[in-house]
């Protein structure tokens, strides 16, 4: 596990006294001190702990996923889960869903891992507030008596709240350039025959889903 040591302030208090804050993270974990080098009569410096904290890194990412349907285009989802993801990660799925020939809201805890359905998932923005987040979710209705409205029609609305609000979620992109970003990737990975079982063996993740990022503009996992 790779550790990271910042010293990002210091300086002198009088010339008997320094102060530092000095930073390490391992993992998703971080850590703050707050030193103060004491001068002695030998100037020699001795150091006191004065305060420390510690600080999770591990924000949550607001992703825009595609899953398999049967017939013609995808259902659609906002998934949430943390950034560092391994195969046993949970998470949890926003969407509106047709149960029984019935439109409805579900949110569920789900694995973050690959399952047989989903398809990519684009990531659009880093969770601030993750209670504003859930908020403005189950604020979002379902609109059966709209015509042609869709769980993708409930995830264009949801998604529109929380760009809009501005608290839940740091700077995301809007709608038009991310869906239209799903779209252009979940067209691409069938293209390398991610879907299909006619890529190299080993060329993709067994357990990973297919990751782009809106932050960074790439691909973050195959």
């Amino acid at each position: 596990m790779a550790v990271r040591i910042l010293v990002y302030v210091f300086r002198s208090l009088d010339k008997y006294l320094k102060f530092a804050i000095i930073s390490y993270s391992a993992g998703n974990i971080s850590y703050r001190t707050h030193l103060l080098f004491i001068r002695n009569s030998r100037s020699r410096y001795t150091t006191a702990i004065v305060s420390g904290s510690t600080m999770p890194s591990d924000k949550n990412r607001l992703y825009l996923a595609l899953y398999a349907r049967g017939g013609q285009g995808y259902h659609w989802a906002l998934p949430v889960g943390p950034k560092h993801e391994d195969v046993n990660t949970s998470g949890k799925r926003y969407h509106a869903k047709l149960h029984m020939l019935q439109w409805r809201y579900d949110e569920l805890d789900i694995p973050m891992a690959a399952t047989n359905m989903i398809l990519v998932r684009v990531l659009a923005a880093k969770v601030k507030r993750m209670d504003r987040l859930e908020s403005i979710m189950r604020s979002v209705p379902v609109r059966p008596d709209v015509p042609d409205w869709t769980c993708r029609s409930w995830v264009e609305e949801a998604y529109k709240k929380l760009q809009s609000d501005g608290k839940a979620t740091g700077s995301c992109p809007d709608w038009e350039t991310l869906s239209n970003t799903a779209l252009w990737y979940v067209q691409k990975k069938m293209e390398e025959h991610r879907f299909d079982g006619l890529a190299p063996p080993g060329q993709f993740s067994t357990w990973q889903v297919s990751t782009w990022t809106m932050v960074e503009g790439q691909e973050l996992i195959l």
